[in-house]
């Protein structure tokens, strides 16, 4: 046996096992080695991190850091040597979504900005452009409670321009003053009725139901003092007399700020014998991706049964983070048709938006102020009626009354291939008509609305 092991011991096999096996003990004990030393290193960094913690450096420093916790930087810009009139406008603006931006923009243009010290509150979004502003100056959505009492002693007048603004859904949440333009208005409001300070609240609208009474009231008192106080829609007013609130008869009712912008006619000679047909849609890009495709794939299947070559304008009209854009790209790279499919740049100026609506023979609209602008210059349009989203129920209900074209609007609830295939059949086969109407009804409510508007505006600043 000893032999054995003698000649084992001197065999190749015995040998590599052998070295290996020891140079794996060699590794293991400078593992521990060095475990031992990062365990000592760690043991060493905690104590210095517990010290630096315990600090009197640090503690000062973290008293300094919570004191922002009640302040706005941003608010310390504000200059008190202005001697002009100090006016803030204050709406979902900034996100950037289009329809809030015309509505700021028919504001702006019925303002001398060199007269008088114009501030616009916007979104906090560092991408939002403002290119296309003079005189003008801007602050964010407040970043703390205290940032109300500061706005409503520093500014001579509040201007609320336009927009949703009438809802409860994040009332009671935290911290949506930060971000909920509807919270702003009531607690901007209060602090301008504690300051003494006038505000106006013009062409509003509000979600179709209400359920927080606290909203309610502090919404009736509002209402109450506010020296203006108006809603683009009747439907509105209906629903917040439900609600419950009753100083209903200090609300007036007038057009949507958008229809006041000069009238940009749509030229329709040009489209009635046009083979190459030009479909534009504004779609709600974050919506089920899958309905959207379905729309899409319903339109295709249509126009290849007429026999139409067709080319399909997906145009954007929210752009915070590139929503429509990201959302609308997205669907076309995830959907086979034989139409082909344009995704145009996002426009947020009046002009750049009509020249794009005007490429089209017909549009299909999911958003308000697409709908409006296309029943304003007469473009031929199906209009869906987003109403699985308490903003949209009133306001587009108001757009289908007033014009009084059923056949043009469809419920997003209810949408399917046949209603769709009806609307289109019955655009395509009347174009001429719907212009003629629209056009006849759009002409008498943009006259009202710039003798309307631009009233309210010099009344607010020389009065």
């Amino acid at each position: 046996m000893k032999s054995f092991k003698k000649l084992l011991k001197k065999s190749k096999i015995y040998n590599f096992f052998s070295y290996n096996f020891n140079l794996i003990k060699y590794k293991i004990n400078q593992l521990e080695l060095e475990n031992n030393n990062i365990s000592k290193e760690i043991l060493l960094l905690k104590e210095s991190l517990n010290n630096l913690q315990n600090s009197k450096e640090i503690k000062l420093l973290d008293e300094r850091m919570k004191q922002f916790d009640c302040i706005n930087t941003e608010l310390l810009l504000l200059s008190n040597n202005e001697d002009k009139l100090k006016v803030l406008i204050v709406g979902f603006y900034g996100a950037p979504n289009s329809g809030d931006e015309l509505m700021l923009q028919s504001i702006l243009e019925k303002i001398d900005t060199s007269k008088y010290s114009i501030t616009i509150m916007l979104a906090d979004n560092p991408n939002y452009k403002i290119d296309n502003y003079r005189n003008v100056k801007f602050i964010h959505y407040p970043k703390t409670n205290m940032d109300f009492n500061i706005i409503a002693n520093y500014f001579d007048k509040v201007i609320f321009g336009g927009g949703a603004l009438l809802e409860d859904a994040y009332f009671n949440e935290d911290n949506s003053y930060k971000y909920s333009t509807a919270t702003i208005l009531i607690n901007l409001s209060l602090a301008c009725i504690m300051h003494d300070k006038p505000f106006y609240c013009i062409g509003l609208s509000s979600a179709n139901a209400f359920t927080n009474m606290e909203y309610l009231s502090k919404l009736d008192f509002i209402i109450s003092k506010a020296k203006h106080f108006s809603l683009r829609d009747t439907n509105s007013i209906k629903t917040l007399q439900e609600a419950g609130i009753k100083n209903i008869d200090k609300i007036r009712i007038v057009d949507d700020l958008v229809f006041s912008l000069k009238d940009i006619h749509y030229n329709i000679s040009n489209k009635l014998d046009d083979d190459n047909f030009v479909l534009g849609l504004v779609l709600i890009g974050f919506s089920d991706n899958n309905k959207l495709k379905e729309i899409l794939i319903w339109i295709d299947e249509y126009f290849q049964n007429i026999n139409k070559s067709l080319k399909i304008k997906l145009i954007p009209f929210y752009d915070y983070k590139h929503s429509d854009i990201y959302n609308l790209t997205n669907i076309t790279n995830n959907i086979k048709i034989n139409s082909s499919i344009e995704i145009t740049q996002y426009y947020q100026q009046y002009e750049d938006i009509m020249n794009t609506f005007n490429s089209c023979n017909l549009i299909i609209n999911m958003r308000y102020h697409s709908t409006l602008l296309c029943l304003k210059a007469g473009i031929p349009a199906i209009n869906i009626i987003y109403d699985i989203h308490s903003h949209y129920i009133n306001k587009m209900s108001f757009l289908r009354e007033t014009y009084s074209i059923n056949n043009l609007f469809l419920s997003y609830k209810e949408l399917n291939k046949e209603h769709l295939e009806d609307s289109l059949n019955f655009v395509i086969n009347n174009i001429k008509q719907i212009n003629i109407i629209e056009s006849r009804i759009s002409k008498q409510i943009y006259e009202r609305a710039v003798k309307t508007h631009t009233e309210i505006i010099n009344n607010i600043l020389e009065n």
